[in-house]
């Protein structure tokens, strides 16, 4: 007779239409984790089974699948409920773990956190970057990181989190902003991890829009392909009204770069001659 003892760390991992990206990465997590874990998957909207065939191979714990997309944000919430590790590691799908992480350095990473709790204290550091500073030093980031299971559930309930982020509830305030919101008010810190350990892998981000249309957009040109014919405008591709106006017509050359991306200085090339 034994007693059931959870992981100490629960890795969650979002996937939206991402099968080689979500591949590479969850091949990656089985090769270089040295510690116990649970690598908790959740499939966003049903119409593609290569999920529960990563299920099968082996290369997932828990597998969760969903009706319906319901975007970045509520996808994260559903993901992150399932987590029952004292610590959980949230990655996006398009990164890859690129070297051994040992049960040492995790470790040196649990011991930099305060108490598993929100409270009013400030200077504390509650989530640690695996991946540098995206959105700038001790700005919670999303990308891949570790968290107090408790803290974050604390976060969910309190505040409570928004709905909104990529997808179909672009329009909301993100998850991640609300967040971000938190530590500034509050004085908590997303510390960065000075040995990174995970590497960006984004070459597409690719979307559900409200009316049902679906976008893939090149993550450094901002190239913009509809892979099927939108009803109307949104906020997310950022657009003119005429580019709309052709995009809705059906006439949109695939991998147009919209006007207010090469204006902004935003367009740019960083993984060369791959299809727009």
């Amino acid at each position: 007779m034994i007693d059931y003892q959870e992981p100490q760390v629960s890795i969650c991992v979002l996937d939206f239409c991402k099968p080689a990206e979500t591949r590479l990465l969850l091949e990656s997590l089985k090769e270089h984790i040295q510690f116990p874990h649970k690598t908790i998957y959740l499939h966003n909207g049903g119409e593609e089974s290569y999920g529960y065939d990563y299920f099968k191979m082996g290369l997932i714990d828990q597998f969760i699948q969903t009706k319906e997309n319901n975007g970045l944000g509520i996808g994260t919430r559903d993901v992150m409920a399932a987590a029952f590790g004292r610590y959980t590691m949230y990655v996006q799908n398009d990164q890859v773990l690129g070297r051994d992480f040992t049960q040492e350095e995790l470790r040196g990473i649990t011991g930099l956190f305060m108490p598993d709790c929100v409270d009013s204290r400030r200077d504390m550091i509650t989530s640690v970057s695996l991946a540098g500073a995206p959105c700038g030093e001790g700005i919670y980031s999303e990308r891949a990181h570790i968290i107090g299971t408790d803290f974050y559930r604390a976060m969910e309930h309190e505040l409570p989190l928004p709905a909104g982020g990529a997808g179909p509830y672009h329009h909301t305030m993100w998850r991640e902003e609300a967040i971000q919101t938190l530590y500034k008010q509050r004085g908590y810190i997303h510390y960065r991890w000075p040995y990174p350990l995970f590497i960006d892998n984004g070459k597409y981000t690719i979307r559900d829009q409200p009316d049902g249309s679906r976008v893939r957009m090149r993550t450094d040109t901002k190239s913009v392909r509809w892979l099927t014919t939108p009803k109307q405008p949104y906020v997310f591709p950022d657009m003119t009204p005429d580019e709309w106006a052709t995009a809705i017509a059906g006439q949109w050359v695939p991998g147009t770069i919209p006007e207010a991306y090469l204006k902004g200085g935003h367009s740019f090339n960083c993984w060369g001659n791959i299809e727009s």
